[in-house]
């Protein structure tokens, strides 16, 4: 085969296959050292941890020649290096005003879009040997269920604090833009399509109402639109723009922003009509765009620096976590096994200390687990949502963005009650339990005040009268309570023990569920984020006049299921619970249709 025959290879990307506006960026140079270091610790603890016959192996080593040992080890270390280095060279990512972009990939590669208008949350991370080197890691998450976030592993600290604010910008305007975008020609979307979204449902889209004609001479009048709701929130339509003057340049859309997972809930600035033959503004209807300087002015006016300005919610203080720690029934388990392993390592058999190390490494590792996760553990309350900060060694804050909340779940344990602490979780939107930086603790160690302001900065809802009042006797009560539904007598077969403390309530927006009697638990569902409602019922509930109703959820820490209710009961929950989240959708998409819009702010 000729040299002209062959395959050429494929070129470096230039910068006209990346856009005219598009500025690549790569990771921190640093960047191939950090990971190529963390696999080779996973490979080293690997051998550790599988080679059972050290001996054997040190017989091995010594028989070959410990230099020949030294140099594969080199070699391996090389390897993994040389991979790490050719991998961040074809890394790269960039910023439009409407999309991240990110490629990499040495044997595959791969190019990943991100709409900025889906742009939930930026949380950083920052592991303890990128601490020490200043660097930091930042974890984009978007709408679409797990596996939907790229991580931007790592970047200087000033550059990630820049990054994170343009993407969060960014994504602000092009949710203003969506939500003023023009409406689709005539023919192009039928009315009754089903919208999209994870809790959306079926529904006739509105008339649009006639638009006049413009003045003589005049252009036409810019059509309004109404942007489509996506997973986690629902946009207003846009409020029809009367006709411009005659021979006057096109109208623009003062379209209203909505709240978004990260943006900042703000009316989108009037812009001021262009001169007779001026450039087109953002907005106008002549579909022009502002060059990209404009939207970096915009950052501050945007977003601020909400993370350092906002108040402090509450915090976790670490007397409160080591005394958690000390009365932890795991960290007697420890205690007590690490005595017998030093009292069979002094008079038993040798070897037989051994037996203990695994249930030893077992609860070191859960222990350490939880002082690393909750040291330092605060909350604020930003315009973009609810920020958490956490970690030890390796320092996390991450965004939750309003809307994104799920259900709460609240557990205390025997010991626990005495000291009146609470643990609190949540299941969040686009979180799965596949990735150990999603994390779903509201609140680790939580005490009345804090669990209160915890739970109603992701449930407004509990704060309202009367519902607090609900979750308080859910925390504590047990048997008949007022406003509350629970098992029947006979089912104290199936729950001899928790049978009086399982029980419902219900408000306006959510449902509340308690249980447990060793571990107490109390859960809050939000009607609206149902997806599915199920009835079951065995043949030994048939037998006793027993049923079973399952709320399905998306994936995460809280399951929403109430057991061994009367049947009558159980059937008038599903009728009810299905009424309420179909009214709850109604009441959403009324809210869109019926909202006024927001009041220009001059510029």
């Amino acid at each position: 085969m000729s040299a002209q025959e062959r395959r050429p290879r494929r070129p470096k990307p230039s910068a006209a296959d990346r856009g005219d506006e598009a500025d690549w960026q790569r990771l921190h140079p640093l960047t191939p050292l950090l990971k190529g270091g963390g696999l080779i610790a996973a490979l080293g603890t690997l051998a550790v941890i599988n080679f059972e016959d050290w001996p054997d192996v040190i017989d091995a080593g010594a028989a070959v020649g410990w230099h020949w040992v030294a140099l594969a080890a080199a070699g391996l270390v090389a390897l993994v290096l040389t991979w790490t280095v050719v991998w961040w060279r074809r890394a790269y990512f960039h910023i439009t005003d409407s999309a991240l972009e990110w490629a990499s990939g040495v044997v595959f590669r791969a190019r990943r879009t991100i709409r900025l208008d889906r742009v939930e949350a930026v949380d950083t991370v920052r592991p303890p040997i990128s601490r020490l080197l200043g660097l930091v890691k930042l974890k984009i998450e978007s709408a679409g269920g797990s596996g939907s976030s790229v991580e931007l592993a790592y970047l200087k600290v000033s550059d990630a604090a820049r990054w994170r604010h343009q993407i969060l910008a960014r994504a602000a305007l092009a949710k203003q833009e969506a939500a003023a975008a023009p409406a689709p020609a005539a023919g192009a979307a039928q009315p009754g399509a089903t919208l999209p979204g994870a809790d959306s449902v079926a529904a006739a889209a509105p008339a649009t109402p006639a638009t006049p004609e413009p003045p003589a001479g005049g252009p036409p009048t810019t059509l309004p639109g109404a942007a489509q709701p996506d997973a986690d929130s629902v946009d207003t339509a846009a409020p029809a723009t009367p006709g411009p003057p005659a021979g006057g340049p096109p109208a623009t859309l003062p379209g209203a922003a909505q709240p978004g997972a990260d943006s900042v809930a703000t009316a989108a600035p009037a812009t001021p009509e262009p001169p007779a033959g001026g450039p087109p503004t953002r907005g106008s209807s002549s579909g022009g765009r502002v060059p990209p300087k404009s939207v970096e002015t915009q950052v501050g006016e945007l977003l601020g620096d909400c993370d350092s300005a906002a108040p402090e919610l509450f915090a976790v203080p670490t007397r409160r976590v080591l005394m958690s720690l000390a009365v932890a029934l795991s960290t007697w388990a420890f205690a007590i096994w690490a005595l017998a392993g030093v009292a069979l390592a002094i008079w038993g058999p040798p070897g037989s200390a051994a037996a203990a190390l695994p249930a030893l490494l077992g609860f070191g590792g859960y222990l350490r687990g939880r002082l690393i996760s909750d040291f330092g553990f605060s909350a604020k309350q930003t315009e973009r949502g609810l920020t958490l900060s956490h970690g030890l060694t390796t320092r996390v804050s991450q965004t939750i963005a309003p809307g994104r909340v799920l259900a709460v779940e609240l557990n205390q344990g025997p010991i626990w009650r005495h000291f009146g602490w609470w643990h609190a979780e949540m299941s969040v939107a686009g979180y799965g339990n596949e990735d150990s930086d999603k994390q779903s603790v509201l609140a680790p160690i939580a005490d009345a005040d804090t669990l209160r302001r915890a739970v109603w900065a992701v449930a407004p809802a509990l704060a309202q009268s009367g519902a607090w009042e609900l979750v308080t006797s859910a925390m504590n009560g047990s048997g008949p309570t007022p406003g509350f539904t629970g098992q029947p007598e006979r089912s104290r077969l199936f729950d001899p023990l928790a049978w009086r403390r399982k029980a419902f309530a219900a408000t306006d927006e959510v449902l509340i569920l308690r249980g447990g009697w060793l571990n107490r638990t109390v859960r809050f569902v939000y009607h609206g984020r149902v997806q599915a409602i199920a009835l079951h019922q065995g043949p030994w509930d048939r037998r006793r006049g027993l049923a079973l109703v399952q709320l399905h959820l998306p994936d995460g820490p809280v399951a929403a299921t109430i057991s061994h209710l009367d049947q009558a009961d159980a059937l008038a929950l599903v009728n009810k619970q299905s009424d309420r989240l179909n009214a709850a959708m109604r009441a959403t998409l009324a809210a869109r249709d019926q909202a006024p819009p927001a009041e220009p702010q001059a510029t």
